[in-house]
């Protein structure tokens, strides 16, 4: 017998290598060391199957004897691996070093090898392998990066000079593993500079700073080995000032690449760039100012660079002032400055076109007047702009403007003072403030009165003081910090001048006058009038000067006598008052001081009896003070006769002198009968008798004595008191 033929076909084996990073001639492209699997998937009109495989892995050496694949030979990996419900399996991990030759770059293939387990009654046992599923590429490289900046011309290093102009730069990344992939990765790069040098060592541009960047550009393929990219152009403003720029491009690298970098000193990536390099200062010759001086503001401008800078224009916005001067313009010919107004500004334009090269030179000067208003500072900015994408700042320069400031104060002297004593003044003005004040006048009209006149006692500080029909004026400058002080004094007084009484109380009716007294400061460049006020009171005596006699009459050998009283009813001391008294003389007349009757003091008697003088020094009468002073005399049969007494009372600082009066008569008695010989009786002839000759007697004396005292009455005179 025959056995019927077999119906077992070998099954369909598909198999997955680990991917790669990119091809090499269709081949995944993987580095030395990686991780490594495959995946085999066994299946065929049967189902899936049953059993095992076996994966074996052929280094470049079996590959290249194999024509290309793993069909005999290589080196199993792990042990069989049972495959799953679906007939899949994975084999176990290779990392290179279990991969044959030693991580050798060249082309690995694997190699599946299916075994039916005894279930499986479907298929025969299977292998798999071929030239390109089945296989991936060892591969790694280095590759090297080239730069061109667009602005380097020179083919090397050393950098050629150009006027300002775009920068921009293209990299080649060459020698990259063959026909990997770089469409994702990209090319980092910086532009450094400006430096003052061409860079001398791979890092010495850095040390100039980043003008741009860094930025990531991508790569973009150019053959299997050969990248590029390219930098986004730059155009630096001549702002940023003339020199050296230097790009740098690097690439970091990926699994198969190496990185690349750029260095300073790589030909064709540093540009001169000796274009206009213009600036625009402003300045002012006085940082500080006092108010009332000029403010100075300078515009200047430079070009340091090269090259010649077009449509240069120059604009300075000027500040309003708050004192409300305005700016005058001082410009320099050839720059085309003018003054405007825009906006409510004054505006200073400079059209100066094509700038070459210039040292720093002025091209404008703007002044104006300042005022306390514009306290404490003045800020002004200018601006540049020109050709090549320049715009320049200037500013802002600050000027402190410092005001003055003025106080005055005044004080009198004493707040009252007697008739006869100096009233004062003193007047202070100080700038407190911070900068000199100019054009200042102390103004100070100076109270008047009868015998009042001013005149200055003393005047410390820097004005120059006057005083002119009565108003006292100083004039200067009060530096910070500066005080002008003025006493001023006049005298005052009682006086009589052709019968007429004046004094310097003003003819108030309390006997005192009060003398106010406002003074004012101002100053050019002080905002303001400060005053300040004082007042003095002259304050006069009122003397009454009273004389009484003790009795209108006494008989003979009584005592005859004056009371003496001055008083002082005014708010005023009487300075110095005296009694002069020349008292009356008689026979038997002697006069003396009753001192229990006298309250003054400093009184006495001189001169001999005949010309006998009372004198009183009293000293100074303060006001309500009340003196007496009582002289008495004895008198005789010898001493009838009617006595009269003026005294005077004066005082330093009242006149004229007041004068008191007062009279007293001393009377005898008519002759008794023991003195006389009466005359005889009538006789009696009829009538009620003769009278007798006591009542004759009594008669005669009342008669005389009536008339003694009628002539007495009519010898006395009025008296008046003051």
């Amino acid at each position: 017998d025959v056995a019927p033929p077999s119906t077992c076909v070998p099954p369909t084996i598909t198999t997955t290598a680990t991917p790669g990073n990119g091809t090499i001639d269709g081949l995944p492209v993987v580095a030395p060391g990686s991780a490594q699997h495959d995946v085999a998937t066994v299946n065929g009109s049967g189902g899936a199957g049953i059993g095992t495989v076996q994966f074996t892995l052929c280094g470049p050496a079996q590959v290249a004897t194999n024509g290309g694949d793993c069909s005999a030979g290589g080196t199993a990996v792990g042990t069989a691996v049972t495959l799953d419900g679906s007939g899949n399996a994975s084999s176990s991990i290779v990392d290179g070093t279990t991969t044959p030759n030693d991580n050798a770059a060249g082309k690995y293939c694997w190699r599946a090898d299916f075994t039916p387990g005894p279930s499986d009654h479907h298929y025969t046992a299977g292998t798999h392998t071929n030239t390109t599923t089945e296989c991936f590429t060892v591969a790694h490289a280095s590759p090297t990066i080239t730069t061109v900046s667009s602005a380097n011309t020179s083919g090397g290093a050393a950098a050629n000079s150009v006027s300002f102009t775009t920068l921009g730069d293209v990299a080649t990344l060459s020698g990259v593993v063959s026909g990997a992939d770089l469409s994702s990765q990209h090319v980092t790069f910086t532009l450094y500079g400006p430096a003052a040098t061409a860079p001398t060592s791979a890092t010495s541009c850095i040390a100039a700073g980043i003008a741009s960047g860094p930025v990531d550009e991508p790569l973009v393929n150019v053959d299997a080995t050969t990248w590029k990219a390219t930098a986004p152009t730059f155009t630096p403003t001549s702002a940023m000032g003339a020199g050296y720029y230097t790009w740098v491009a690097s690439y970091a690298g990926d699994t198969i690449n190496s990185a690349a970098n750029g260095t300073c000193t790589d030909a064709n990536e540093t540009a001169h760039l000796v274009g206009p390099n213009v600036s625009l200062t402003k300045g002012t010759p006085h940082s500080t100012i006092v108010a009332g001086d000029q403010v100075v503001y300078d515009v200047n401008i430079d070009n340091t660079g090269a090259g010649t800078a077009a449509n240069v224009v120059v604009t300075d916005i000027l500040p309003v002032l708050p004192s409300g001067h305005t700016w005058s313009l001082t410009p320099t010919a050839g720059y085309n400055c003018t003054l405007g107004t825009a906006a409510g500004h004054q505006v200073v334009t400079c059209n100066v076109g094509n700038l070459n090269p210039i040292a720093l030179t002025q091209i404008a000067e703007v002044t104006a007047t300042t005022g306390p208003l514009d306290c404490p500072s003045i800020s002004n900015s200018a601006t540049l702009t020109a050709d090549p994408s320049t715009l320049v700042t200037a500013g802002p320069v600050i000027v402190t403007v410092q005001c003055p400031h003025l106080s005055i104060t005044k004080t009198a002297d004493a707040a009252s003072v007697n008739v006869g004593s100096n009233i004062g003044f003193h007047v202070s003005v100080t700038n407190d403030g911070l900068g000199t004040a100019s054009g200042v006048l102390l103004s100070d009209p100076l109270p008047t009165g009868p015998g009042i006149n001013w005149a200055i006692d003393s005047a410390t500080g820097p004005l120059t003081c006057s005083i002119a029909a009565s108003l006292l004026t100083c004039t200067g400058t009060l530096a910070q910090g500066e005080v002008e002080t003025v006493h001023v004094l006049s005298p005052t007084s009682w006086t009589v001048v052709n019968n007429v009484t004046t004094n310097s109380c003003l003819g108030g009716t309390d006997n005192s006058g009060t003398y106010d007294n406002t003074a004012t400061v101002t100053a050019t460049n002080v905002i303001g009038a400060p005053t300040a006020s004082a007042s003095t009171t002259v304050l006069c005596p009122a003397l009454v000067f009273i004389k009484t006699a003790d009795t209108a009459s006494v008989a003979s050998n009584s005592q005859i006598g004056f009371v003496v009283e001055a008083k002082n009813t005014g708010p005023g001391t009487a300075v110095d008052a005296v009694i002069n008294d020349p008292l009356p003389s008689g026979s038997g007349v002697s006069w003396s001081i009753d001192a229990s009757k006298t309250t003054a003091t400093g009184c006495v008697i001189t001169g001999a009896v005949g010309g006998q003088v009372l004198a009183c020094s009293l000293g100074d009468l303060a006001t309500g003070a009340d003196v007496k002073v009582h002289v008495v005399s004895a008198t005789t049969t010898a001493s009838c006769q009617l006595y009269t007494n003026a005294a005077t009372l004066s005082a330093d600082n009242e006149a004229p002198p007041l004068t008191a009066t007062a009279t007293t008569n001393v009377i005898c008695a008519l002759p008794t009968s023991a003195s006389r010989t009466p005359p005889k009786p009538p006789l009696a002839v009829t009538g009620a008798g003769p009278i007798g000759p006591e009542l004759g007697w009594a008669l005669a004396l009342f008669v005389s004595g009536g008339l003694a005292l009628l002539a007495s009455s009519m010898r006395r005179r009025p008296r008046r008191a003051h």
